[in-house]
């Protein structure tokens, strides 16, 4: 998959970021932590 946001079959959103996936939460306190990470 290439990278950004899809939903998986529940409706759930899914980032993919260099073929790992994250869900929204996940994405979010990765961002939190990172701040300005250039991800």
């Amino acid at each position: 998959m290439n990278d950004g946001v899809y939903f998986d079959q529940n409706g759930n959103e899914v980032i993919v970021i260099n073929g790992f996936e994250y869900s929204r939460e996940e994405f979010d306190s990765l961002v939190n932590i990172c701040g300005d990470c250039n991800i």
